[in-house]
């Protein structure tokens, strides 16, 4: 009997966190409520970065394929902003001004003091889940999926930003 009792009492307690975890994934916890606002501020913060990496590109001719990934990930952030998953549109846009980052040094430019993070920024930074996540999301979302280097520096993108007023 004490053997059934022992195993009894774990079993249910595995049954229970198990329900625990299926219903917190088919009903995701809500956002922070500043979350949308960090999102809108980040989102326009790394569309300025994006344009100067597409000029840098366009002047240095190095192809390295991460302008691309950046539009890609500011455009998957933009669509889940606008699905009103703020977190994970921060994660993606924050991905997307390091990439662009790495474009703009590649082309042998500068990263202007202003574009840094900012320490709300990096908190979130530091939150960061890891890069091969975020690439496998954009690639599953299927974003931008044939967007190349050469194409992105000369393209005018005019959906790198929200539609609304940045405060």
């Amino acid at each position: 009997m004490k053997t059934i009792t022992k195993l009894f009492i774990p079993m249910v307690a595995f049954v229970i966190l198990l329900t625990n975890l299926s219903t917190m994934a088919q009903h995701p916890q809500p956002e922070r409520p500043e979350a949308k606002e960090d999102a809108r501020t980040i989102i326009h913060r790394t569309k300025v970065v994006i344009e100067e990496a597409q000029r840098a590109v366009a002047r240095g001719h190095v192809y390295n394929g991460d302008l691309a990934k950046a539009i890609s990930h500011q455009h998957f952030a933009i669509k889940l902003y606008n699905q009103g998953f703020y977190g994970r549109a921060i994660n993606h846009t924050i991905r997307a001004r390091q990439l662009a980052f790495v474009a703009i040094r590649d082309n042998k430019e500068a990263i202007k003091a202003e574009w840094n993070w900012d320490p709300k920024e990096l908190n979130y930074v530091k939150a960061l889940p890891p890069e091969s996540q975020l690439e496998r999301e954009v690639a599953t979302a299927k974003i931008d999926a044939d967007l190349k280097d050469e194409k992105a520096s000369t393209n005018t993108y005019g959906d790198l930003d929200l539609n609304i007023e940045v405060r």
